[in-house]
Parts: C-alpha cells; sequence; structure tokens
C-alpha cells in the first residue's frame, strides 16, 4: 500500500464509481491539530460527528471542490505553520456552513473539525499524486452511517 507496513488503508469500492482510498501509519500524528492527536484518533472523532449528525454528508462531499485552494498553501515550504493554520481555516470556513452544532460550542467544534479532516485530506509531500485526499471525509462518513439512512 502507500503508506506501508504497520498501517491502516481503507479503500471503498462502489458499484457506482471509482475506489476511495484512505491511508496512513498506525501512529502517525496529525499535524494539523492542536493537541496530540492521531489521524487514527482524527478519523474515529470525525466518524462521531458524521453518526450524530454533526457533520452533514453533502459537505464531505464538496471538500474535493476546495483541492486548488488549498494547493499554493499546501506548496510553500516558507512559513508552513501559517500555511497550516490558513488550510485549517479554509476547511473551517466550509463546515461553519454544514454544522450543526451548538451556537456556544460551534467555534471551537469547528476549529476541531478543520483540524481532523485538514489533517486526514493534506498529506506532507504536497507534491506527489494523492497529496490532497477528500476521499477520507466520505470513507469516515461510510464508515459511520448505517446503511439504511445512507440510502435515505
Amino acid at each position: 500500500t502507500k503508506a506501508g507496513r504497520n498501517a491502516l488503508a481503507i479503500r471503498l469500492k462502489k458499484r457506482s464509481g471509482g475506489d476511495r482510498d484512505l491511508w496512513f501509519k498506525w501512529d502517525e500524528k496529525n499535524h494539523f491539530h492542536s493537541g496530540n492527536e492521531s489521524l487514527q484518533q482524527s478519523l474515529a472523532s470525525l466518524m462521531d460527528g458524521v453518526s450524530d449528525e454533526t457533520l452533514s454528508g453533502s459537505l464531505l462531499y464538496r471538500l474535493a471542490n476546495l483541492k486548488e485552494a488549498i494547493r499554493p498553501l499546501a506548496l510553500a515550504t516558507e512559513d508552513l505553520a501559517t500555511n497550516r493554520e490558513r488550510i485549517v481555516r479554509l476547511i473551517g470556513y466550509e463546515i461553519g456552513h454544514s454544522v450543526k452544532i451548538r451556537e456556544n460550542a460551534k467555534e471551537v467544534k469547528q476549529r476541531i473539525f478543520a483540524e481532523q479532516l485538514a489533517g486526514l485530506m493534506v498529506r506532507h509531500h504536497s507534491t506527489q499524486p494523492g497529496w490532497y485526499n477528500p476521499e477520507a471525509a466520505v470513507i469516515a462518513r461510510f464508515l459511520a452511517v448505517p446503511a439504511e439512512r445512507r440510502e435515505q
């Protein structure tokens, strides 16, 4: 697989389209998360957000449209910390239009989801193919939502 040994790799095969892949090392850290969260923990948290309908399914599909806006930030090497913050804010802006969070917790929760999604979608090696993987969000939704609810 693309992640090598000691990794999690998921391939979602659907009849109505191409394969969707997600891969990362078991212990790989989420470099966008302000805490010390792993990508595995980020994926689990996103699945919870989808399960309890905090994150909308349509949002997770729209994240693919952010690739060209994120590309110059991901490719720049001069100020990585600032660019990481910009990527999180860009994803957070998109989340802000699609989340169902109580107003008093919205800003914090929106930020956490943005950091988790950024870590799963934007890879370190942004010059290589697959540097942007919005499929992570779609896979999280597929794993979290029971089949009966997905078909509605």
